[in-house]
């Protein structure tokens, strides 16, 4: 195997893989097995990433009630998913069953840029999901005034954004090379200033500021729903008020969820990103130079599923689309009768209360941004 590796690496003459030759000879291959558990795997993902991301897809152009302005923002994230399970995971999949990069230089490059471009504009979407939610939930009424076309500006924003990070290792600040264990291509982490520059801005403009910005949105946006639970209590029974505090537990739930899963997928990747920054690369495992990696790409999955399962408008529809899905709801009449009902007590509500209020009680029922989108 050693021979063979040695005869790979002097076959590709180009100095980018030269070096990760070179540092994959001193650490060695992979485990046997590991190559087959990565390979099943990456598969899964692709095959997960293309189903789920498509059907968000499939059902926003196809069902009425899904195509609101908040979820244009899902979509395009699952449009960046299903991209990455098309375009980028088969590669490294395919190159895990033969225990290396199969694909040549170039492609390796092009793989690279799509990847983290892709993963980009995916970070710079979930910022924009949660600065639309706060607008929706803390700005009721300036929400009304975002119109599609405005969202849509913000996604192709978001998209721009993301391609002109991928694309600046392109043309000569930092490159792609193979990672470690030549399964998938990446920016360099280690190198000259260079490479250590656009690593650390890549670092903080696509990690360590999104995640201060969602976290910081997120929290107004619970103290924002606390708050009205509390101003509207006097209005309405005690049935209401433990019906509200269920809707504050479980949207304190989906934006934990969303959090979390954020940090999740791409902290391991960024600490691994700070550590061959810091020049510790050749004193981590090279299983540890590949997990990460893998690790970050099932955010493809986790976004599209936490963000259908928490919507009672998104399960349904998936219900109603596709019948094996019909186990999401236990009782779609049940759901029909319960929103008619909201809608009633809604407008009773607003019956009783002052114009200084109303925005409290609106806001405190079941308010599109809460249980309309996904």
């Amino acid at each position: 195997m050693s021979s063979t590796l040695h005869l790979n690496c002097l076959s590709n003459a180009s100095e980018v893989n030269e070096s990760i030759c070179g540092e994959t000879r001193q650490q060695g291959e992979l485990p046997g097995p590991m190559y087959v558990v990565l390979a099943v795997y990456l598969f899964f993902l692709t095959i997960f990433g293309i189903l789920v991301n498509g059907a968000v897809i499939y059902l926003y152009f196809s069902r009425r009630e899904i195509a609101t302005v908040s979820n244009m923002y899902i979509v395009a994230l699952c449009l960046c998913g299903f991209l990455i399970a098309t375009l980028g995971i088969p590669f490294a999949a395919a190159s895990s069953i033969r225990h290396h990069w199969l694909f040549g230089d170039g492609i390796c490059k092009l793989h690279g840029f799509l990847l983290t471009g892709l993963g980009i504009v995916m970070i710079a979407l979930m910022t924009g999901i949660a600065i639309d939610k706060y607008i929706h939930i803390v700005w009721y009424q300036a929400h009304r005034k975002v119109t599609k076309s405005f969202a849509l500006g913000i996604i192709t924003l978001c998209y721009v954004y993301g391609v002109i990070w991928g694309i600046l290792p392109l043309f000569g600040w930092n490159k792609y090379v193979l990672e470690p264990a030549r399964l998938t291509c990446s920016v360099e982490w280690t190198g000259d200033f260079s490479n250590h520059s656009y690593a650390i801005t890549i670092l903080f403009t696509g990690l360590l500021i999104p995640v201060g910005v969602i976290a910081s949105l997120y929290s107004s946006i619970l103290k924002k729903i606390h708050f009205q639970r509390k101003s509207s209590q006097q209005l309405v029974s005690l049935a209401r008020k433990q019906k509200m505090i269920k809707r504050e537990k479980k949207v304190a739930i989906t934006l934990f969820l969303m959090v979390g899963s954020f940090i999740v997928a791409w902290l391991p990747y960024s600490i691994y990103g700070f550590i061959c920054i810091l020049g510790y690369s050749k004193d981590i495992p090279l299983i540890w130079h590949t997990i990460p990696s893998v690790f970050a790409k099932a955010s493809i999955l986790w976004n599209p599923l936490i963000y259908a399962s928490r919507s009672k408008v998104m399960k349904k529809a998936l219900a109603e689309t596709f019948p094996f899905l019909r186990w999401l709801i236990r009782n779609p009449d049940k759901v029909q009768t319960n929103e008619q009902k909201n809608q009633t007590s809604l407008t009773l509500l607003r019956s009783r209360t002052l114009n200084s209020s109303d925005v409290v009680v609106q806001s405190s029922s079941e308010n599109p941004a809460i249980s309309a989108s996904v």
